[in-house]
């Protein structure tokens, strides 16, 4: 999978994998509501401006949430609300497929 070093305890789906061509940049948010921007904690005010530095402002780059299964969903929508507004196109949920 994306990122092993953060642990999210991810809610299970059916859902089937998503593929692409580029390496998708990863945002997991913990029980705790700390946030990673890869596998590098970061606070929630920041996440815009270092995701532009890191895509050089190529707002259609992958960006995956990855969000623990017991945290507000609310706050995981506001992470995505962020990333929109910013201009991320291509933002999308993780979850753990149920088998």
């Amino acid at each position: 999978m994306l990122v092993a070093g953060i642990k999210v305890d991810l809610p299970k789906t059916q859902s089937k994998p998503l593929s692409g061509q580029d390496e998708p940049l990863s945002i997991s948010i913990q029980k705790s509501g700390n946030i990673y921007l890869n596998n590098i904690s970061i606070n929630r005010n920041e996440l815009v401006k270092k995701l532009k530095a890191i895509t050089k402002e190529k707002y259609d780059s992958r960006v995956f949430v990855r969000g623990d299964r017991e945290i507000n969903y609310g706050k995981i929508m506001q992470i995505i609300g962020i990333l929109n507004s910013a201009g991320f196109s291509k933002v999308s949920l993780i979850t753990e497929i149920d088998s």
